[in-house]
């Protein structure tokens, strides 16, 4: 049951102008489009890209989704007509009263995540061409992600995004931006994007969401789409210790590997998040040197791990964080030569 509030009722129907989303309620295919025309009885929108076939029949219920930070508004309708060879304008009635909802109804997980996509349609001609783009993202959920580009991204944008997961995986979906606006961070030229997926389903969207439910998001993000049998979830069943670690990793860059002071935030038999001044990249391989006591000259443990990053976080304008997947946990004192 929602308790979100409803629109005013003097916004009951789509305003002319408005980019949204429009689905049936019985398929997770979905398409953008823009309100042409809108009444309390008839209002027509215009897919961005001709439908053929149509996706949508006269009389079937539809669902249509409007951003508008920081919420996102629906309604429901019925197919009026759909008139053209093309299919690509759309007549729908009998419009629900629109329900508004907070817009972050999936967490959000940060990771820094190398994506790369290609155009499949845009308002601006500049972006009409088979061009692939490479950025990485700052954050992403069962819904959605962010980051910044320099390329001129508007609201309806469409995108066929590759996301390169740790351990060479790699999974495609499309989606739509739904906020374009200067960055805040770096240049002056770059837009920072938020953008939705479209109609997620299939394998490898259901990979996707196997990949964010690994690493702890919300249990109900996966439940909202349906895609992911709660049957098959992975639980992360290693218990966590909150032990501040003194240490130093090797990380490797651009320039050959380099060794950096790290501390521990937490731990466990399988991995570990640490905090550092200098930032790995994701799908790296770390060695990190802990000894217990941090401070003491002759520590009464010290072991080594090898790892692979698979997150990174900015904790403080100073501080990043890292989480590592351990391959190998080395006892140092265990393979030092006896003295005697």
């Amino acid at each position: 049951m929602l308790n979100s509030p409803v629109l005013d009722p003097s916004d009951h129907c789509l305003q002319e102008g408005w980019i949204v989303s429009i689905s049936q309620l019985d398929c997770m295919d979905e398409r953008v489009a823009r309100v042409t025309t809108s009444s309390p009885e008839e209002t027509w929108l215009k897919l961005s890209r001709p439908d053929l076939p149509s996706l949508f029949q006269t009389g079937a219920p539809v669902r249509i989704k409007y951003w508008d930070e920081p919420s996102v508004s629906y309604w429901e309708a019925k197919v009026l007509q759909v008139p053209g060879q093309d299919n690509q304008r759309v007549a729908i009635s009998d419009q629900s009263q629109g329900i508004t909802l907070g817009r972050r109804r999936y967490s959000r997980l940060s990771m820094a995540v190398p994506i790369s996509f290609k155009v499949l349609h845009a308002g601006s001609d500049v972006l009409e061409k088979p061009t692939v783009f490479s950025e990485r993202i700052h954050n992403m959920s069962a819904g959605g992600m962010s980051f910044d580009t320099a390329l001129p991204l508007a609201v309806g944008d469409e995108l066929e995004i590759e996301l390169n997961l740790p351990h060479h995986q790699k999974v495609c979906v499309a989606g739509w931006i739904v906020r374009s606006s200067p960055s805040e961070i770096g240049q002056e030229s770059q837009q920072s994007v938020a953008l939705e997926y479209l109609g997620l389903g299939g394998e490898e969207e259901a990979q996707l969401l196997q990949f964010l439910d690994q690493y702890q998001l919300s249990p109900g993000a996966y439940k909202l789409t349906g895609l992911y049998p709660e049957s098959i979830v992975k639980r992360r069943e290693d218990q966590r210790f909150e032990i501040q670690l003194m240490g130093t990793a090797i990380l490797g860059g651009s320039n050959g590997t380099v060794e950096k002071s790290i501390t521990t935030r937490d731990l466990s038999s399988s991995g570990g998040y640490f905090l550092t001044e200098s930032s790995p990249r994701m799908g790296d391989n770390v060695r990190i040197r802990l000894q217990w006591p941090s401070q003491a000259e002759e520590p009464d443990t010290t072991f080594e791990v090898i790892g692979t990053v698979l997150r990174i976080e900015q904790v403080s304008e100073k501080t990043c964080g890292f989480a590592v997947e351990f391959q190998e946990i080395i006892d140092l004192d265990m393979a030092r030569p006896d003295d005697a």
